[in-house]
Parts: structure tokens; sequence; C-alpha cells
């Protein structure tokens, strides 16, 4: 069975920890690093893809306008991820099954990880959340079904998906990568 998989790029925050800079334009290998990481979503089986901004919102979507991506604006964006999460969530569409979250911030996301986190995606094997882990560490992205999405909207502050995933264990798929891009993110630059 074909799941529908909606792809969500988390890129609203302020960059706090990264200076002066907008760490999200800041270029990896000569590109912006939002635009690797968006690139690398976009080469995945999500669709649509949505991108939840913020924090800078017409630089970061000009830095984008090349790409098949849809924007949603966070006017929240300052509380924290958890607001992000809730609008890309009520951005999503219904005949989404479920929702691959991604940080912009991690570019080097490998696209063999998303594609485990997707096949690992089966709710008839009760397969609702699945998170990757590498070295004996979980990271990101996380993939996250539908039935999860009202515990999604009712997350607060700078808390991402893990109080789902703590409160849900009996729905959490582990998936082994061979990824270190999944714990690579970039607070500075």
């Amino acid at each position: 069975m074909a799941h529908k998989i909606g792809g969500l790029l988390l890129a609203a925050g302020m960059s706090k920890r990264a200076g002066p800079i907008n760490k999200l334009l800041a270029p990896i290998n000569g590109t912006p690093m939002i635009v690797t990481a968006l690139d690398r979503l976009l080469n995945s089986k999500c669709d649509p893809v949505i991108a939840v901004t913020g924090h800078e919102a017409l630089r970061i979507e000009q830095a984008l306008l090349q790409s098949n991506v849809q924007f949603v604006h966070n006017p929240d964006f300052a509380s924290g991820i958890a607001s992000s999460l809730r609008c890309g969530v009520l951005a999503m569409p219904e005949d989404v099954d479920a929702i691959l979250i991604t940080l912009a911030d991690m570019p080097h996301i490998k696209p063999s990880t998303y594609e485990a986190l997707i096949n690992g995606y089966a709710p008839e094997k009760g397969h609702h959340i699945c998170v990757p882990i590498e070295a004996n560490k979980h990271g990101n992205p996380v993939l996250i079904g539908r039935n999860y999405f009202a515990q999604v909207k009712h997350l607060q502050g700078d808390k991402g998906g893990k109080p789902i995933i703590e409160k849900n264990p009996e729905s959490v798929l582990v998936t082994p990568v061979d990824d270190p891009g999944i714990h690579q993110d970039y607070d500075t630059v």
C-alpha cells in the first residue's frame, strides 16, 4: 500500500546561536544551507513539500523561489519550534498520511535516510512514527503519521516531536541508517 507522505521543512528559527547572520542563508559548498536541505527533501518521495518560514521570511522565500515548494508563514516563530510544527501540520492537505519533519539547518542528511523513513512507515504494522538511529543515537528527520497530528497541534514552546515519540513508544519504528548527517545541525556557521 502506497502512503502519501508530506515533507515539512522547518525554516522559521532566528539563528540566535549563529550570531548576526541568518545561518540558513550561509553557504555550504557555495550553496545556501537551506537550498541544499530543501533540494534533498524535494528529491525524496514527499509530496507536497511545505517550508515553514518565520524569521526573515522574505529572504528565505527568495532563496527558494526556483523550488517546487509551498510556503507557510509562522507569525509566532519566536515562541519556538512547536509553533512551526503546528503551522506545517495545519497546512498539510487532508490526504497526507504522514509528514517527514526536516530541519533546515541539517543539509547533510542522505537521500537514503529519507527513503528508509518513508519505507518504514507502516501503520498497518503499528509503525506510525519513524526515527533514524546512527551510532546508537537518534537523530532527525522524524516521520509522524496522521493519527499523531492532533498531538503535534498541542505542542508548546521550543519542543519538537520528541514528546510525541516519548509518549508513544509502541508506535515508534527505530530505523538504522548509515548517515552521520542525522546529527549534524548548524548552530554556528
